[in-house]
């Protein structure tokens, strides 16, 4: 009885009473989601019955670095520095974005490593989204040289259902690009930062040096 009293009352806390349209539509919404609970339980026992195995959990953790193939829009080629550190400069656009799988249960904490913007601004900043919803994006200036931007991916409401397992879309855009040939170079290429690494959901491991790009 005291898990039904504290069930009605987290209802109840969820309840719009600020006017009468308010009030019956997030009972609707209540409702609505009772069904579809329901729907996933039977979809559930449909599996089983018919012998379906659970599908595998997503990864808790997610690594890439420049030099992996990886599932992303608004990067260019696979660039080394000197000492054969791999790199890929963003652009042409100033968004780019990863696309991968993540176990969404609770907020998972994501670093990302770039040498440096083309075209930098003070203080440096970084526009960041999850899902087409914006996060906030602290970016670090490394004493050792580059930078690391940090946030956190946010728990998705239900992440066992297909649209919780669905690929996590994580998305950058630079406050400012540029070009090498305005600089007067032969490169037509529009240039946003250089990208590293992006770890999510593990502990980020610093770079301990600079690269020189």
């Amino acid at each position: 009885m005291a898990g039904d009293v504290a069930l009605v009352e987290e209802v109840l806390k969820r309840l719009d009473r600020s006017s009468p349209d308010k009030l019956l539509r997030s009972i609707a919404a209540e409702i609505a989601r009772v069904h579809e609970t329901v729907a996933q339980c039977e979809r559930r026992i449909a599996d089983l019955e018919s012998g379906a195995s659970a599908p595998e959990p997503p990864p808790q953790t997610w690594v890439v670095d420049a030099e992996q193939d990886f599932d992303a829009r608004g990067f260019y080629h696979l660039e080394r520095n000197g000492d054969g550190l791999p790199m890929r400069w963003t652009g042409p656009d100033a968004d780019f974005q990863f696309d991968f799988p993540i176990g969404r249960e609770s907020p998972r904490p994501f670093t990302l490593h770039f040498l440096k913007f083309y075209a930098p601004t003070e203080p440096p900043s970084l526009r960041g989204e999850v899902d087409g919803g914006e996060i906030a994006v602290a970016v670090e200036r490394l004493p050792v040289g580059g930078f690391v931007a940090r946030g956190v991916l946010p728990a998705r409401r239900d992440p066992l259902s297909p649209e919780g397992r669905a690929p996590t879309v994580l998305r950058f855009t630079c406050p400012k690009t540029g070009s090498p040939r305005d600089q007067g170079y032969d490169d037509d290429r529009v240039l946003g930062l250089l990208f590293r690494r992006l770890d999510v959901g593990a502990a980020a491991v610093v770079e301990t040096a600079a690269a020189s790009a």
